[in-house]
């Protein structure tokens, strides 16, 4: 697959993985030192964490995700499943890259609140 069919069919996945590198940037200065990360099931705050880490950890990990699901398809060992689920598949990593992002959001949100 040449560089640009691959850019053609993933530039979705390319903007979500990029988008919050520019909010952070964007919104770098509003953002607090110490941001909410994990609230419990009442809804009360119970863990806190570094404004470089807590906006950080998630689009690192997406990026990190997003790689592993490129790969994985390589991995079979016939070649012959990836044109059985392809479709599904990507549907799969785009899914999951938009989940990511959208706690990303609500995170920033939540964080410039």
């Amino acid at each position: 697959m040449s560089n640009d069919s691959f850019i053609k069919k993933e530039i979705l996945n390319i903007v979500m993985l990029l988008l919050p590198f520019f909010l952070i940037a964007y919104f770098w200065e509003q953002i607090p030192d110490q941001i909410a990360v994990h609230l419990n099931m009442r809804g009360d705050l119970d863990n806190n964490s570094s404004k470089e880490f807590g906006m950080f950890i998630l689009p690192v990990i997406n990026f990190f995700m997003y790689g592993m699901f490129l790969l994985l398809p390589r991995n079979d060992p016939k070649k012959e499943n990836i044109n059985f689920f392809n479709r599904g598949y990507k549907i799969l990593r785009t899914s999951i890259t938009a989940l990511i992002l959208i706690i990303f959001c609500a995170i920033l949100y939540f964080a410039l609140q």
